[in-house]
């Protein structure tokens, strides 16, 4: 984001263009930011003007190109900007530019968006318009994805752009919830790819809203697009991973009985905050050993 700033301000740039998934316009956020004033520090944010960001997604994945937040990994840790001037000006998403995109990468960015979708709607903050965005999100997606990985189509690869986009437009209002916050370890530490890493325990968190006296809000209107019954949710949401060639256990991709302890631990109480499931520590352990 630095270099990209630096870069930015030799050559009297007026406006900056991202190309690529999450991180480059992530990375594009942040050289806006940098170059206005900004750092990952606690500091105040920027008084001026940011440059105006034109993003252009290559993968059905983040939505970054709809939210006013960024993200990079620094010494270990995760940091997060978020400010309203961080969303882009201009957005294109053009699904012919995905077409190359190999089945791993459909499925790994498929999932952080469908994901995104799900939880947005189960989240503390939704309004009207949030919740319209992530249930046709949703939709968009579970009817798309297996046959984007298996068996891609240009009308496939639409429905995609359109359902991330969507999910993207929805977690800027809400964020994300408990199977994100639980994913950045499994990233960083275990080297899972981050869509991954939130599928991994998505169905583990639906069951354990399911098995509290009063399932947390939105956890119905979830269920409802996944399955007729909780049960048949959570078994959808795993087929659809086995279908799409997605790790299905924590095991398979190296995670031991050992390291849940200290995943859960790790996990940023602030980024909980968005979720009315509230899971203690020992809850976090448990969704983990599920996912086991």
């Amino acid at each position: 984001m630095q270099a990209a700033a630096a870069l930015a301000e030799a050559s009297s740039c007026r406006a900056i263009l991202a190309i690529g998934g999450g991180t480059s316009i992530d990375t594009a956020k942040g050289a806006a930011w940098c170059m206005a004033g900004g750092a990952l520090a606690a500091q105040p944010a920027p008084e001026i003007e940011l440059l105006p960001i034109f993003a252009v997604p290559t993968t059905a994945g983040t939505g970054s190109e709809a939210t006013h937040f960024a993200v990079c990994w620094h010494e270990g840790r995760k940091h997060s900007l978020a400010d309203p001037r961080l969303l882009p000006t201009h957005a294109i998403v053009d699904s012919n530019l995905h077409q190359s995109l190999s089945p791993r990468l459909t499925a790994t960015a498929g999932f952080d968006a469908l994901c995104q979708a799900l939880e947005s709607l189960w989240s503390l903050n939704p309004t009207k318009a949030s919740r319209e965005d992530a249930t046709q999100a949703a939709q968009l997606l579970l009817g798309s994805i297996e046959g984007a990985v298996t068996q891609p189509t240009p009308e496939l690869r639409r429905k995609m752009a359109r359902g991330a986009h969507l999910a993207g437009r929805a977690i800027n209002v809400t964020k994300t919830t408990t199977p994100h916050a639980l994913s950045y370890a499994l990233t960083f530490e275990h080297g899972i790819p981050h869509g991954y890493a939130v599928a991994l325990t998505f169905a583990h968190c639906l069951r354990l809203r399911h098995a509290r006296e009063q399932s947390p809000p939105g956890t119905a209107l979830v269920s409802e697009l996944l399955g007729s019954t909780s049960e048949a949710a959570v078994a959808r949401f795993q087929e659809l991973q086995e279908r799409c060639g997605a790790p299905t256990t924590l095991s398979a991709v190296g995670v031991k009985e050992c390291d849940l302890e200290l995943i859960a631990a790790s996990v940023d109480p602030n980024r909980l905050a968005n979720d009315p499931l509230a899971p203690t520590a020992e809850e976090l352990v448990e969704i983990l050993r599920g996912a086991l």
